[in-house]
């Protein structure tokens, strides 16, 4: 069994249970999904980049994760590298394997980076470097994956156990496709 180093989970199995079941939301996930059938925790990597961005004459350092699987879903910012307070080492079989190499993450670091400096106006660049240092460091993030259904066919609702969010198509189709590529399945 694999050993990984992850963030913490801001959301408990109890509460993830409620989310996928309880009030209001959980009976039209029960309704369109059918009931929850089996809850799994699933770790996917993230690659850890310092982020030095030079704007305007000001200096700025960020640390940002980037999924490196396919590095297609958000990435993660963070205001230092998370320590032992924020994340713990765990022995799961439920974790994806990075396949994204070291240059690409950094590419996909910068673009990410520059996406969301757009974002807050795309006027005040002025000069805009940016370079990303892989930190040598892969950070797993923590997601509670529901399986729901009443025959053999089971859909999938996943929480992110640290933003506290239900997650959309591209996290699903990612555990999807690792799930039924990877033969050993769920749960562990």
């Amino acid at each position: 069994m694999p050993t990984i180093h992850t963030l913490r989970p801001n959301v408990s199995r109890e509460e993830a249970i409620l989310h996928f079941s309880g009030g209001l939301p959980g009976w039209l996930r029960r309704t369109t999904l059918g009931p929850l059938r089996l809850l799994a925790d699933v770790y996917i990597p993230f690659h850890l980049f310092r982020i030095d961005i030079s704007n305007r004459g000001r200096a700025e350092t960020r640390f940002l994760g980037v999924e490196a699987v396919t590095g297609s879903l958000d990435p993660y910012q963070f205001e230092r590298i998370p320590d032992s307070a924020a994340a713990v080492l765990i022995d799961t079989h439920n974790s994806l394997e990075p396949r994204l190499n070291e240059k690409r993450a950094a590419q996909l670091s910068i673009e990410k980076t520059r996406r969301l400096l757009f974002d807050r106006g795309f006027f005040r660049m002025r000069d805009l470097q940016i370079t990303a240092t892989y930190t040598s460091e892969t950070l797993y993030v923590p997601y509670w994956v529901g399986f729901h259904g009443s025959s053999s066919r089971a859909r999938l609702s996943v929480i992110d156990a640290i933003r506290r969010r239900i997650e959309g198509i591209k996290v699903r189709t990612l555990l999807q496709d690792w799930l039924q590529q990877d033969g050993s399945g769920l749960p562990a």
